[in-house]
């Protein structure tokens, strides 16, 4: 049995602001769209902008990639921290930053009904005010090229988007390694896990 249908637009728009030590006051907005162009995939658009820190965010998902159910994503980003005015060791003043871009790439695919694979490769090159040893101002760029396979299991009803029974778990190991383009090597495991569970019978 066929049963031809189409799929509703599911969009959010978000603008906000407020205020914290790190950041400062900030203004921010965001828009996501899981029909993009009417074909099921979902696109997020972020920017933050405050007097610290700045931040933007293009992300692309298509979940069935070649009409299988395969995921292909990608995104972009920048970031921009400002952790304030200091002085070197002969008193001039100075601004310490950090500037961040990169991007990703990821591919996975669906395992059953409940179970997915995936693999990601993110890149990103930070440059950053700093001090050298006879603190003094300097700058120092150092790149980051992390390849992270993961695996997730997710099996919630009765809404995917407000679930109240369920587990979410996901097991990912991101590597930083010189041979994916880093100056850096090391290991970052992560587990998260979600349950839902109701507080009541209602």
């Amino acid at each position: 049995v066929k049963v031809h249908g189409e799929e509703q637009s599911r969009n959010e728009i978000q603008v906000g602001g407020g205020y914290s030590e790190l950041d400062g006051g900030f203004f921010l907005a965001s828009y996501s769209t899981r029909n993009f162009l009417g074909r099921g995939d979902s696109l997020n658009l972020f920017a933050q902008v405050g007097g610290r820190a700045s931040r933007a965010s293009i992300q692309f998902v298509e979940p069935w990639f070649l009409g299988k159910p395969y995921l292909f994503s990608f995104s972009i980003f920048r970031r921009d921290v400002d952790f304030g005015r200091t002085t070197d060791a002969s008193g001039q003043l100075g601004r310490l930053r950090q500037r961040a871009t990169g991007g990703s790439v990821s591919f996975g695919k669906r395992i059953g009904d409940y179970t997915s694979a995936q693999v990601e490769y993110q890149y990103q090159s930070i440059e950053a005010d700093t001090f050298d040893i006879s603190r003094t101002f300097d700058t120092t760029t150092t790149r980051l090229g992390t390849v992270s396979p993961s695996i997730w299991y997710r099996n919630i009803w009765p809404d995917p988007y407000r679930p109240t029974r369920g587990y979410d778990l996901r097991l990912t190991l991101p590597v930083t390694a010189e041979p994916f383009g880093a100056d850096v090597n090391y290991v970052r495991p992560r587990a998260e896990v979600t349950v839902y569970k109701p507080l009541s019978k209602r």
